[in-house]
């Protein structure tokens, strides 16, 4: 957010999001909140959006390195946008392997 500054998402997977990630950015009351899911497009259940419906907060959801793309793009423009960004790390196929 404009006026904010970067603060860690304490979640790890997309598996481990829950209600209590998403009252989080409640709490900050942005206009709009790109949310990126990971390495692939995944939605969360609508149950964690609930609040964020209800407090007319946008959510889009796409890919981390689109939702990158597009936050940047919004900032620029001066929007009140908010990005909550899921940095998964895939694990090695086979660690022993030198390349």
């Amino acid at each position: 957010m404009p006026e904010g500054f970067i603060e860690p998402w304490k979640v790890n997977t997309f598996a481990e999001l829950n209600l209590n990630h998403f009252l989080h950015i409640l709490d900050k009351r942005p206009a709009l909140v790109i949310f990126g899911s990971g390495s692939k497009l995944r939605f969360p259940s609508a149950h964690l959006l609930q609040d964020l419906i209800h407090a007319r907060i946008g959510f889009e959801t796409m890919d981390t390195q689109a939702a990158c793309r597009t936050y940047n793009v919004l900032m620029s423009e001066g929007r009140f946008v908010m990005g909550a960004f899921l940095m998964e790390t895939e694990p090695l196929l086979n660690p022993t392997a030198q390349a």
